[in-house]
């Protein structure tokens, strides 16, 4: 069974949300943008906290990976530099993880 990833959300905040969702929808439909504008802030209040620690936590996991590329580019460095040039000019760790390989590849191996 894989892990459940979704936010959490506290019974009490899920039944406000829904209040709140009901409470927006009815604003809408009347086209009262004051009570529109304040229910939103509220669902917004509730929903960023949980937001800003899942962003934490992906940083937290871009970070972990970034490290365990870097300390597998610096064994590899020592064995293989010029493995090593081409791989740190070919992953892209600034936005992502991204291999990029030069279109003209010229793999040389040997026994």
């Amino acid at each position: 069974m894989k892990p459940d990833r979704r936010p959490k959300i506290s019974p009490q905040d899920r039944k406000r949300l829904e209040k709140l969702k009901d409470k927006l929808e009815d604003a809408q439909e009347l086209g009262n943008t004051e009570e529109t504008a304040k229910y939103q802030q509220e669902m917004l209040e509730i929903v960023k906290p949980i937001a800003e620690r899942n962003i934490t936590d992906i940083q937290r996991l871009q970070n972990t990976i970034s490290k365990a590329i870097n300390r597998s580019f610096a064994e590899i460095k020592k064995h293989h530099p010029e493995l090593h040039a081409y791989l740190k000019s070919s992953i892209n760790m600034s936005s992502g993880f991204k291999y990029t390989p030069p279109d003209n590849i010229n793999w040389q191996t040997t026994p």
